[in-house]
């Protein structure tokens, strides 16, 4: 492979990589807002689930150019990207845990 194409290719595995995981986090942080609760804590997304999001975004430039399609190799690094952009963009937006008015009256009882 030519060292332009090479750099080519590089460049939209990365562009992939970035693009789901700010995708990924957004659309997490957007569901738990729709459904009233906080984006807060640790990234709650997992690596099956990278390999899933990401590999469309890796796909499809790849379509469009005359380069090869990814390797099983280069998915997998893009999936690892992808998850680690993600939850640094989570990080970067989450609310902190300890933001919460937690309201003890309505908690539940114990017996003693």
């Amino acid at each position: 492979m030519t060292e332009p194409a090479a750099t080519a290719r590089r460049a939209l595995l990365e562009r992939a990589a970035t693009d789901a995981g700010e995708q990924w986090a957004r659309a997490r942080i957007a569901d738990l807002r729709a459904e009233r609760r906080a984006a807060a804590g640790g990234w709650p997304g997992t690596l099956s689930e990278a390999r899933a999001i990401s590999r469309s975004f890796a796909l499809r430039p790849f379509a469009k150019s005359s380069l090869s399609p990814p390797t099983a190799e280069e998915l997998e690094l893009v999936a690892r990207k992808a998850y680690a952009c993600a939850r640094s963009a989570w990080q970067a937006r989450a609310e902190p845990e300890d933001s919460f008015d937690v309201d003890v009256s309505s908690s539940v009882e114990v017996p003693e």
